[in-house]
């Protein structure tokens, strides 16, 4: 990738002089990306994609308009501002509309956020993690599906106002489905693994880690809907808390009146035993120190021992309140099914036991190492329904005793989150649809089960 910091700060100062409007923000994106994809212990696909987008808008008073393109050649840019001012020409204005971003101080992200190892990192690199995670499955006796990834990613804002940021970051990933040879999709065990630095993945760990829950994974049984006691994976927990936050932790919900902590700052809403907060800065997670308007991203103390605290603002929804962006403005490219400010960089605070004493201080519960298929059913209430998948277990006198079907669950999260019996002290960095978040797993002691599959 030859995007350097001033290469791509003049393009967008370029692109910023040409548009003929009272103010402007240009953004730059630009990802050069590896996927390997292996099943049946066999590697099937590799792919590699690079590209580059710039995203322009204008404001004309307080009528918007924008644009994106990934032609970066002049022609292409004047098309683009162009076309950015002509919509604005067409929109009503937007009375949430302040201006865009100032010049600001930006403080680091504490910790690497580029490392050479997974910038240079090939297919070839790739096809090795692949082997050794294969091997230390195979070595078990069965079968790995998955995928790995690595690659490295620019964003770039500047203003017409004189802000300018910059930060080039690396990121990879690998999972793995382990099955027994010829029962592809049944008894299976997953895990997965995040990080910068590809080579600190740790493939063997996985294979190993996959192929144990899937040799506990066999001769499934139904299991009756009911509320249980049950131990989250922090892979689970990741998934649920994104869903929370979705549903509860950004101003749009909260000025709807949609979201659970409305009118509730300063009371009681979750377990004592949890604290959630964004902080794009710690650099356990992935982060950038600014959002996509280039404020400075600061940290957000959403729930502290249980009481709400605040939510997270972009500008708009900021000056319905008449106050300053808490620096989380999403991407520009988001469809408008993300169009609100999210906490992108969540942190649930760990806790001092191990998945192995939840398990065994359960008398009668269930195991969920992974879920799927989670979707929403009420904002308000923080209902979600999904699915278990890859592990499912029942737990009596504190031991797995056998496997479980598959279960459908639909449950309040908030209620769910509102009696933690224990939280896990290991601290699990999982990417979601919009930011990472780094939870533990978690002990609840009832959840709502209304259903089982055939498998």
């Amino acid at each position: 990738m030859n995007w350097t910091r001033q290469t791509i700060l003049d393009l967008l100062q370029q692109a910023l002089r040409q548009a003929a409007a009272d103010e402007a923000e240009a953004v730059f994106t630009a990802q050069n990306y590896g996927l390997t994809r292996f099943a049946g212990s066999i590697i099937h696909q590799n792919m590699s994609e690079e590209d580059a987008i710039l995203s322009i808008r204008v404001a004309r008073g307080q009528r918007l308009g924008a644009c994106a393109t990934n032609q970066l050649d002049p022609e292409g840019i004047r098309a683009a501002v162009e076309q950015a001012v002509a919509m604005a020409d067409l929109t009503e204005p937007n009375p949430d509309f302040c201006g865009f971003a100032r010049p600001a101080p930006l403080d680091e992200v504490r910790g690497p956020v580029y490392v050479e190892a997974t910038a240079a990192a090939g297919p070839e690199e790739r096809a090795d993690y692949a082997a050794r995670l294969i091997g230390a499955a195979g070595r078990s006796g069965f079968e790995a599906a998955g995928a790995i990834s690595n690659g490295v990613y620019v964003t770039a804002v500047a203003t017409s106002h004189g802000q300018a940021a910059y930060q080039m970051e690396t990121r990879s990933h690998g999972l793995t489905v382990v099955n027994r040879p010829g029962q592809a999709g049944f008894g299976t065990g997953y895990a997965e693994k995040y990080g910068r630095d590809f080579s600190a993945l740790n493939p063997e760990e996985l294979g190993e880690r996959a192929a144990q829950i899937s040799a506990l994974n066999h001769d499934p049984e139904p299991l009756p809907p009911g509320e249980y006691t049950v131990v989250l994976s922090a892979e689970a927990v990741g998934l649920l808390l994104y869903y929370l936050s979705w549903m509860g932790f950004h101003a749009r919900a909260v000025q709807s009146r949609q979201s659970f902590l409305t009118g509730r700052r300063g009371q009681l809403v979750l377990d004592p035993k949890l604290s959630i907060w964004d902080d794009a800065l710690d650099g356990a997670g992935y982060g950038i120190p600014f959002d996509w308007e280039g404020r400075p991203k600061q940290r957000v103390d959403i729930i502290r021992d249980g009481i709400a605290g605040d939510v997270v603002y972009d500008s708009f929804t900021a000056a319905r309140e008449g106050r300053a962006s808490t620096g989380h403005a999403l991407s520009p490219l988001r469809d408008r099914y993300y169009s609100s400010p999210l906490p992108e960089h969540l942190y649930m605070a760990p806790g001092t036991a191990s998945l192995e004493e939840m398990i065994a201080s359960t008398e009668r519960g269930i195991f969920i190492n992974h879920l799927w298929y989670v979707r929403e059913v009420h904002f308000g209430k923080t209902i979600v329904t999904g699915m278990t998948r890859d592990g499912t277990f029942l737990i009596e006198n504190g031991k797995i005793t056998r496997a479980l079907n598959n279960l459908r669950f639909t449950q309040s999260i908030a209620e769910a989150f509102r009696q933690v019996e224990m939280v896990g002290k290991d601290l699990h960095l999982a990417e979601q649809y919009t930011g990472s978040a780094c939870v533990p797993a978690l002990k609840l002691p009832r959840f709502t089960i209304t259903g089982s599959s055939s498998f």
